[in-house]
């Protein structure tokens, strides 16, 4: 049996207004036609939403990015909730893997 590889994704860096931190998010824009698209295309997904998370994520805080396809979310807050965060990003039903970067550790979760 052999093993299909997907396409390594590319990183792109995301351009968010008003976000102090440099930050670029692997997508996939062959396999997803909407956020990794986006993404690639604007460096942005769902500008409104992401600027409400910008406005109400504080250290300290727990975020649960339940569906979290790519990661998007759960890597800004990653950085916005500071050293005692927890952002976890969930994604059950299409089995992907999210990565999150604490400052002081890896996260890898999902199958």
């Amino acid at each position: 049996m052999t093993d299909v590889l997907e396409p390594i994704p590319k990183a792109h860096r995301l351009a968010i207004p008003d976000f102090p931190h440099h930050l670029t998010v692997a997508v996939h824009p062959a396999n997803d036609e909407h956020i990794s698209a986006e993404i690639a295309a604007r460096g942005i997904w769902e500008p409104d939403e992401t600027a409400f998370i910008l406005k109400a994520v504080r250290p300290g805080d727990t975020f649960v990015d339940v569906g979290a396809n790519i990661g998007y979310f759960t890597l800004i807050v990653s950085r916005l909730a500071g050293d005692a965060q927890v952002a976890i990003g969930l994604n059950r039903a299409t089995r992907k893997s999210i990565n999150t970067r604490t400052r002081d550790e890896s996260v890898r979760l999902g199958k």
